[in-house]
């Protein structure tokens, strides 16, 4: 049986998803995209959740700040950035944002991840 939970190139061959839903013909809907997006959320909080004890306990911004990071790098990624992560353990947000800044996602997507990191410092959606 074929694995259909990864995209795949089909036998003609075209980008393929889930049981044969060709992704260059169709895409997804915008409702489908939001429901990805809302379990992809889910599951990383799951994921932050069990890998760092305190995360629950910081603000929701910065919660949401953390998240994005995983949704963009990826969970193993960010659990390498563990200076990063002691300075958010031990509410050193200010050091925690300027090690955001140091990191290769902040060279490499400069715009969103500076305003994480900005999250992270002021802890606020207002940056």
């Amino acid at each position: 049986m074929a694995d259909y939970t990864y995209p795949y190139l089909n036998s003609v061959p075209k980008m393929t998803a889930g049981v044969g839903r060709d992704w260059t013909a169709m895409g997804l809907t915008e409702q489908e995209g939001i429901d990805m997006m809302r379990a992809d959320i889910i599951r990383i909080r799951r994921q932050l959740a069990k890998r760092l004890v305190w995360f629950e306990e910081l603000s929701y911004p910065r919660q949401d700040a953390l998240t994005n990071m995983v949704f963009r790098t990826g969970i193993d990624q960010v659990m390498r950035e563990t200076d990063m992560l002691t300075d958010m353990k031990n509410n050193h947000h200010a050091n925690a944002a300027a090690k955001m800044r140091g990191t290769k996602w902040y060279r490499d997507d400069t715009v969103k991840a500076s305003m994480n990191a900005d999250i992270i410092e002021t802890n606020t959606f207002e940056v």
